[in-house]
């Protein structure tokens, strides 16, 4: 492939991968915050990982939050980690997020 071709796809690419951007909204920029702030009550280093999240989530579901609020954060943090291009183990996450709404359905059985 010609050089030339080479930089404008590069260019292309780079332009969709900045358009593929989700804009973040004031209630990630919150829920990211706030788990900042979170790792450093517990001295979590940074980057954290997708358990350090997980904790967090649970943590959430002990302080009353609602499953969409603990969703909403999940994914906040997600796509916080996402846009710095850090890797963030979604497995913990969903386990996370697949338990509190175990815990916070009507009709589960208790502990």
């Amino acid at each position: 492939m010609p050089a030339e071709t080479y930089q404008q796809l590069r260019q292309m690419l780079n332009d969709w991968t900045k358009a593929a951007k989700v804009a973040q909204g004031d209630d990630d920029i919150e829920y990211f915050r706030l788990f900042v702030d979170w790792c450093r009550c517990y001295d979590i280093a940074q980057p954290a990982t997708g358990q350090d999240v997980a904790e967090f989530m649970t943590e959430m579901l002990f302080n009353g939050c609602t499953i969409d609020q603990i969703r909403a954060a999940a994914w906040a943090i997600v796509r916080e980690y996402k846009h710095r291009r850090r890797f963030l183990d979604h497995l913990a996450i969903e386990g996370a997020l697949a338990m509190c709404k175990a815990q916070l359905s009507p009709g589960r059985v208790l502990n």
